[in-house]
């Protein structure tokens, strides 16, 4: 099959394609698994390529490897599992403050940052060493093939 530029592309190469069709521009990497025979493209997307590895098509899991459970880290009983919770981590000394900290440096509802609060950055969550975060990623079907691109052949380093 040909890309949007005319290349080839083929089984195993890793191809960028829309996230959705139209005019979208939220762009996916993934490797091509098989074509179809309606002419559609199956793609297993890569969870780290764009985005910041923040893809919505994947489930992430997070499990207790101690016990092989998974918990949902955003249930009160997660607090067991974390070293140190959602927080501000100040931008020059990285000390950490929670959450009621920070919005307690802001008396004045009307302003939408304090100078003080401006000094911090958002801190996530810090799980404790026996936390596995685990994403699974289903492979997606294309069925509007004309705008992929071709990024890398199968076996190019």
């Amino acid at each position: 099959m040909k890309d949007f530029l005319g290349n080839d592309f083929e089984v195993g190469d890793t191809i960028v394609y829309p996230k959705m069709s139209g005019r979208s521009v939220a762009l996916c990497q993934g490797v091509v698994l098989k074509f179809n025979e309606s002419g559609s493209v199956t793609v297993q997307p890569m969870v780290e390529s764009w985005d910041g590895g923040r893809e919505r098509s994947g489930t992430t899991r997070y499990i207790d490897t101690r016990t092989g459970k998974g918990f949902s880290p955003y249930a009160d009983s997660a607090k067991k599992h974390m070293e140190r919770p959602w927080g501000y981590k100040h931008k020059v000394t990285d000390k950490w403050i929670s959450y009621e900290e920070y919005h307690a440096m802001n008396d004045d509802r009307r302003v939408y940052q304090t100078e003080a609060q401006r000094e911090y950055t958002w801190a996530s969550v810090i799980w404790k060493d026996y936390v596995k975060k685990e994403t699974t990623v289903k492979p997606v079907t294309i069925t509007r093939t004309d705008n992929i691109i071709l990024v890398k052949k199968a076996g190019d380093a």
